[in-house]
């Protein structure tokens, strides 16, 4: 095992990059199919509630209540997701470089204080989009590389770097 890298990159990621990235990552569980979930019991609990208020006049404090929570849990669910992406997104873009070193058994992504390290262990996992490279560490963090700061022979040697990896 050599201490040289194979490969050497640097990548930037803007706010809209890092947004779009968390989002091909599937980073927010309610971002996806169970976003839909939620929203289909909620709007049922909340309709039914509804026409038993209206409709059937039973003028039950607790229908109207549980409708109204209900409707309201609806714009929460639809709208967290977007605005923790979009804080997670202004947080995390970057505007110098972040280098990237690739061994035989490791990425090292940063330098100094900031580096961390993705094993190609039997945890390693990634994920190829059509804008990003993204990778999975063992230890819950998630790099995405955009393929815009890779050239074609970084972008082939990295995904068979991690295909015989994978």
């Amino acid at each position: 095992m050599s201490n040289e890298p194979i490969l050497k990159f640097s990548y930037t990621l803007s706010q809209q990059e890092v947004y779009d990235a968390s989002v091909a990552a599937e980073l927010f569980k309610t971002a996806g199919k169970r976003k839909y979930v939620w929203v289909a019991i909620l709007a049922i609990v909340g309709v039914v509630n509804a026409i038993l208020y209206f409709v059937y006049q039973r003028k039950e404090s607790s229908s109207l209540l549980l409708s109204v929570v209900s409707f309201a849990m609806i714009a929460v669910v639809l709208l967290l997701p977007i605005y923790e992406m979009k804080k997670r997104a202004r947080n995390n873009a970057t505007t110098t470089p972040v280098p990237v070193l690739c061994f035989e058994d490791k990425l090292l992504i940063g330098e100094a204080e900031g580096q961390w390290e993705v094993s190609f262990d039997e945890h390693f996992k990634y994920k190829d989009t059509e804008k990003f490279l993204i990778v999975y560490s063992n230890k819950g963090r998630v790099a995405a590389f955009p393929k815009k700061d890779l050239t074609e022979e970084q972008l082939k040697e990295l995904i068979k770097i991690f295909t015989t990896r994978n």
